[in-house]
């Protein structure tokens, strides 16, 4: 049913509403016009007779026609209503379309608007709108066709592939209204050059796939955002031509985004005058609804795109957080980076922030390990990366002025770097390396790197946690061994207080009778022999009473600042002839300007000599024995270690827990007492320091004394 005012004037679009009516399954379709300072209804398809009352209501609504007198003149907008007046319309929607210089409006009632039925109801409008051409040409009239505009779309709505849907709609365009050549040309990425995405009419075998945004009549249309009719493309400055084809006719419209556009359609034709403004204006029309096609397959793609690297840096994330040893765990971050963004080489380094470098503790790369490397900040893509805390990308590293070298030829091409930060500050930098000359790192890469970071920096930042307190764990644990070890110590000296004294009277006894016996009998006495080996044992074990005093009595302590190396020159002296003898080679590397520190000389040397005759004693055969000594930085305390290291029998594994208690020995029967180390020990805790030992069996050992260095103004401890 047709709903028409006589005072409105009347125009033969009956067909196209229908068809407009029947493409966008609307209730109703209604034609608005301007006429006498107010809108009337033109034309209508659908409307039932018992809501044209409603719809003269919803006409005098005042956001309506504010809305409708406001767009008069402006480009094609949209206004939806969902007031009260629908239900009596039929319909829960009304979408009213207007156009630029145009004093009509079209209204559509449905339940609901797809993006199928907008894209219909736009070119439904298009058709609508336009201004009857006189006596059109036969193609000219398919062009104007809505139906044919209409299934144009259809053919390509729902396509996800960007070729595809560029090739299709050139291909339908080009056979439903008898075009020579078309192509839909879109900008690249980097917004400079112009990319042939589809074609029909046109070899392009030879020919560029894509050209400056600054050339031709494409590349105007894109940069002043305004179609472009030319008739006759001989004389046109801006046109390009086509290989094997001559210059006539050229029709291209812009796809826009907005305000931006984002690509042309551009039909050609051999033939001058070839085209006319009513086909430029459909060709308008359609290149509106295919920008929306194009947007939406792009974003898809877009959005595909970014499921597959969330995916991607979640299953890498995944793997690495498997680890908390941190070496394992910054070698594995590297390796799944590097295979993240298919580079050839990677490398990641931490911030020092005393020394204001960025420290490479991992690199991997089929060039050069640069594990220890150092980057100032600024200098290098890390130390720059580190200082400005942005991700950069380097196309040619050897001709960048950045490189920690001037005259450093790099092994690769193109480097790309992302902070790693945690609440903001930057702990260090992850870089990409690559030698390929087809490879650059591009957008794509950064986003993916930079999607990676964060949770690379909690994992760093966890495993250093992890680090730290383990190693508390450990110092504990150490300090509670070491402190068990000095109770034990003293249990066993006063235990060996006691026993020292009640043995020592008796052995006087017995060594003073020896030798009173001794004195008296003859040199040939039968049993002379026997009364010797008895004052022998009789005088060791007296050795031992005294060891054993010395061990458990508090000796009284000279303390002052002596020279480590100087006490070990001596020890070296005493020893000279015992190595010579026991074909022991004796190597010696003292650290330079050793600072003094304050011991009880005697006693250290005592510590020193003991540890020297261990090692020697250990080399039964000969060997090799090397005593270091160095300055060290350990739980924010400096320390002068002393280390005794021979290539001798070693410990067995078993044996290492207890060899610092007391009469415990792994040498023979008769060759030891157990003391000497326990003596040691002992010595070195009363300094405030301690020893320790690795060792493996048949593979010598080392002993290290670790010596605290007190200040110059502290008071001495005598």
């Amino acid at each position: 049913m047709v709903l028409m005012d006589t005072t409105a004037p009347q125009r033969n679009i009956s067909d196209t509403l229908v068809e407009s009516y029947q493409a966008t399954k609307s209730a109703w379709v209604v034609v608005l016009s301007f006429q006498e300072d107010k809108w009337q209804v033109s034309e209508s398809e659908g409307l039932k007779k018992s809501s044209q009352k409603a719809l003269h209501k919803f006409l005098e609504q005042k956001k309506l026609r504010n809305w409708l007198n406001k767009r008069r003149g402006d480009p094609a907008v949209s206004y939806r209503s969902t007031g009260e007046y629908e239900k009596k319309l039929g319909c829960q929607r009304v979408h009213a379309l207007s156009q630029e210089n145009s004093d009509e409006v079209i209204l559509f009632g449905a339940d609901k608007f797809t993006a199928k039925t907008k894209q219909a109801a736009q070119a439904s409008a298009a058709a609508i709108f336009e201004e009857p051409s006189p006596a059109p040409s036969s193609a000219n009239g398919r062009l104007h066709d809505f139906a044919l505009i209409n299934q144009i779309v259809q053919n390509v709505d729902g396509l996800t592939d960007l070729q595809e849907i560029a090739n299709r709609a050139a291909t339908q365009i080009a056979e439903a209204f008898n075009y020579e050549v078309v192509g839909l040309v879109l900008l690249d990425e980097t917004g400079e050059r112009l990319v042939i995405e589809g074609t029909n009419g046109i070899d392009l075998n030879g020919f560029p796939t894509s050209y400056s945004r600054h050339i031709g009549v494409t590349g105007k249309v894109l940069n002043e955002g305004e179609s472009v009719l030319v008739n006759d493309a001989s004389q046109n400055p801006d046109y390009l031509p086509i290989p094997d084809s001559e210059p006539g006719s050229e029709m291209c419209v812009p796809l826009r985004e907005g305000e931006d556009v984002f690509g042309v359609i551009n039909i050609e034709s051999q033939q001058k005058n070839a085209f006319d403004e009513a086909e430029l204006q459909a060709l308008e029309a359609l290149a509106g609804i295919l920008a929306s096609v194009i947007l939406y397959a792009r974003r898809y793609h877009q959005l595909q795109l970014d499921v597959r690297q969330l995916q991607a840096v979640r299953d890498t994330a995944l793997d690495i957080s498997a680890d908390l040893d941190l070496e394992a765990l910054l070698r594995r971050i590297v390796v799944r980076a590097r295979a993240l963004v298919d580079a050839r080489g990677a490398e990641l380094g931490l911030l020092d922030e005393a020394q204001q470098v960025v420290r490479v503790l991992v690199s991997v790369n089929p060039w050069q390990d640069y594990t220890g490397y150092t980057f100032p900040l600024m200098s290098g893509v890390a130390g720059r990366v580190a200082a400005i805390g942005e991700p950069i990308v380097v196309a040619d590293y050897n001709s960048w002025s950045g490189k920690r070298e001037e005259d450093y030829k790099a092994p690769f091409t193109t480097v790309a770097g992302v902070p790693l930060k945690i609440s903001g500050e930057v702990i260090g930098a992850l870089t990409l390396q690559d030698d390929r000359p087809e490879r650059s790192f591009d957008a794509e890469d950064i986003q993916i790197l930079q999607l990676l970071a964060p949770q690379v920096a909690i994992f760093i930042r966890n495993a250093r946690l992890y680090q730290e307190l383990e190693e508390r764990i450990a110092a504990q644990r150490l300090a509670e061994e070491r402190l068990i070890r000095s109770a034990k110590l003293a249990a066993v000296g006063e235990m060996a207080a006691g026993v020292a004294h009640e043995l020592n009277n008796p052995l006087t006894t017995v060594t003073g009778f020896s030798e009173l016996i001794l004195e008296e009998l003859p040199e040939d006495f039968s049993q002379r022999a026997d009364m010797e080996m008895v004052l022998k044992e009789a005088r060791r074990a007296r050795k031992v009473v005294r060891r054993l005093l010395d061990f458990s009595r508090p000796s009284e302590i000279l303390r002052q600042r002596v020279d480590i190396n100087e006490i070990l020159g001596d020890i070296l002296t005493l020893v000279h002839h015992l190595a010579v003898t026991s074909q022991v080679d004796m190597r010696v590397q003292l650290w330079d300007d050793l600072p003094e520190i304050r011991v009880d000389r005697n006693q250290i040397q005592q510590v020193l000599l003991n540890l020297v005759h261990n090692g020697i004693q250990a080399m039964p055969g000969g060997g090799e024995m090397i005593i270091k000594t160095r300055l060290e930085n350990k739980s924010n305390t400096d320390w002068i270690t002393v280390a005794v290291e021979d290539s001798g029998i070693g410990i067995a594994e078993k044996d290492l827990p207890h060899i610092f208690e007391p009469f415990y020995t792994t040498k023979p029967t008769g060759e030891g007492t157990g003391l000497g180390l326990s003596v040691s020990y002992g010595i070195v805790s009363d300094h405030g320091g301690y020893i320790d030992v690795f060792s493996q069996l048949g593979r010598g050992a080392r002993f290290t004394v670790w010596l605290p260095i007190e200040p110059e103004n502290e008071a001495p401890n005598a």
